[in-house]
């Protein structure tokens, strides 16, 4: 075992290059303190859960369901957790969450072992899910229950190693669905009809007058929705890589977006938490349907949400640039562009305007298919989705009508109600990341179907939230400083000041680290009702403990 570790040390050496394997600062290792305990604990479930329901039989639609409302459960019980720790409750699940732990790493061992039949395949096994990426996803859950178990662990050289290979070893997830995919056999039909789709952009054809998905007409048995499903912008973009690469041109934008949406991952991250967080990229790494469905069958849903990830990672900072991103990401394809076009709206209402031009900057290639052909492409873009009909991946197939129309409108309804809660309770970009992922999930669920390649649209964000758990920003979000100017130089009434002193209670909008930077401002001209804080938003305590004027803590 020495030797094993020793190896890549003396063969640096001889070539001239010492690298220190094992060093605490050079190795990027899942952090072994107790403050990410709630990330690693419940980033394992995540892991756990993935593979559960792909070996559980994932193209059955109510599995589907099942698999979706585990992971809108999973997000809603790690949040509770991580936002109130000083619960009764909370303290013994705490102590139970490393059990647990250890329990999640043998659902991927466990798989592996059985789609391995007795024989090591490197082929897919079931549905989509390769032996070996059940083995390095076990072997991650086990790392993170050893950390959590043994933190003595830390300190021995060769336990870190062991971390770091594992850690490296989660790239061979994406790096074989690279293999497959730049090899051209069996992409998916939303990469052949955006190659065709482009063919005839650069051949000065319309793509939505020609007969490109005919199996999308055979679907719904109707010849006027044969032309291309997807945006204009979606085509423009990978026909670049097509013109020089053909059909691989396609897997080859989805590999640079695939490292792109990984460095979003890892910048969010940061800004959410102050410092780099490993963990969430490692179970972005570690989600075989992500790497499957972009590097091996080359979905192109892969562009759309990385626009969305940068409108975020933008929201509060260039409001210009993040509606344009919207933009983008609508004029390729309408969802999930649409759910963060609400959601990243801006905190100060000055920055609107900017912000809705950057989306119509965005949308503009759109607009001269929209203008050439406007019955074709309403029917192929927008009416196709609203009439076709369930299939099997989703429960309404095994529903009556009714049941799924009800579902979509209270979807719909959930979907307006959070958006006027963000805006209203100026959240912050937690919290709107946490909407995003509940809006998206929750439309999944009663949409008319819910293939494979949807999950690119919510599983980026779930990594998000479940490696920032428990983390508290190192400053002030951009918007909040906004709202503590606007609110120092207007002042607020008893009723918003109240709203907004509750809404400050709720663990997802943003807070400052410090609360010596929470200071009560009541000048004397100000009546006793006019409480407000100067960098965020009013604190209860100050309502409920004070019936007089408040004291003067800063002016």
């Amino acid at each position: 075992m020495t030797i094993l570790f020793n190896a890549p040390r003396l063969l640096f050496r001889r070539s001239g290059v010492l690298i220190k394997v094992g060093q605490r600062t050079n190795i990027p290792y899942i952090e072994l303190n107790k403050t990410n305990l709630e990330s690693k604990s419940f980033g394992s479930f995540y892991l756990a859960l993935i593979i559960f329901f792909h070996a559980a039989g994932w193209e059955f639609g109510v599995y589907r369901s099942l698999a979706l409302m585990a992971m809108l459960l999973l997000v809603l019980t790690a949040a509770f957790v991580s936002s109130r720790p000083d619960l009764a409750a909370v303290r013994w699940m705490r102590t139970v969450l490393p059990r647990c732990t250890l329990v999640a790493s043998l659902v991927p061992l466990l798989y592996a072992v059985r789609s391995a039949s007795g024989a090591f395949r490197l082929t897919n096994a079931i549905h989509r899910v390769r032996t070996f990426d059940s083995l390095i996803v076990g072997c991650v859950i086990l790392a993170v229950f050893l950390s959590v178990r043994a933190p003595g662990l830390r300190d021995r050289p060769a336990f870190r190693n062991a971390v770091s290979l594992v850690l490296v070893g989660s790239l061979l997830i994406p790096l074989s669905n690279i293999v497959q995919g730049l090899a051209g056999y069996g992409l998916y039909d939303i990469a052949t009809t955006t190659a065709d789709a482009a063919r005839a952009m650069w051949g000065g054809l319309n793509p939505y007058d020609l007969p490109i998905d005919i199996s999308g007409a055979e679907f719904v048995h109707n010849n006027a929705y044969s032309g291309y499903k997807y945006l204009p912008t979606m085509a423009i973009f990978y026909g670049v890589f097509g013109f020089f690469l053909g059909i691989r041109g396609i897997v080859t934008a989805n590999i640079i977006l695939y490292v792109a949406m990984a460095v979003a991952i890892f910048c969010l991250c940061r800004r959410l938490a102050g410092q780099a967080s490993w963990l969430a990229v490692t179970l972005f790494l570690c989600t075989p349907i992500n790497s499957v469905e972009s590097l091996a069958d080359g979905a192109t849903d892969i562009a759309p949400v990385f626009f969305v990830l940068m409108a975020f990672l933008l929201w509060g900072r260039s409001s210009f640039l993040a509606g344009i991103l919207i933009g983008l990401s609508i004029s390729m394809k309408p969802v999930p562009g649409i759910f963060a076009a609400t959601l990243c709206i801006p905190l100060n209402r000055a920055e609107w305007w900017r912000y809705l031009l950057g989306i119509v900057v965005g949308a503009l290639p759109a607009l001269p298919y929209l203008v050439w052909s406007p019955n074709s492409f309403i029917d192929n873009v927008f009416f196709f989705n609203m009439i076709r009909p369930p299939d099997t991946t989703t429960w309404r197939y095994y529903a009556p009508a009714w049941a799924g129309q009800v579902a979509m409108m209270a979807s719909l309804l959930a979907f307006a109600g959070l958006t006027v809660w963000c805006l209203v309770a100026r959240a912050g970009l937690l919290a709107r990341l946490y909407a995003f992922f509940a809006v998206t999930v929750a439309v999944l669920l009663a949409a008319p179907s819910d293939h494979d390649n949807y999950a690119i649209w919510w599983t980026p964000v779930l990594v998000i939230l479940l490696g920032t758990l428990g983390a508290r920003p190192s400053e002030p979000e951009k918007g909040a400083r906004d709202l503590a100017r606007s609110s120092e130089a207007r002042g607020r009434g008893p009723l918003a000041c109240a709203f907004y002193a509750a809404s400050a209670r709720w663990p997802l909008t943003s807070s400052p680290s410090d609360p010596a930077e929470t200071r009560t401002v009541s000048p004397s001209f100000t009546l006793p009702s006019r409480i407000y804080p100067a960098s965020t938003f009013c604190r209860l305590r100050w309502i409920t403990r004070f019936s007089g004027r408040a004291p003067y803590t800063g002016s």
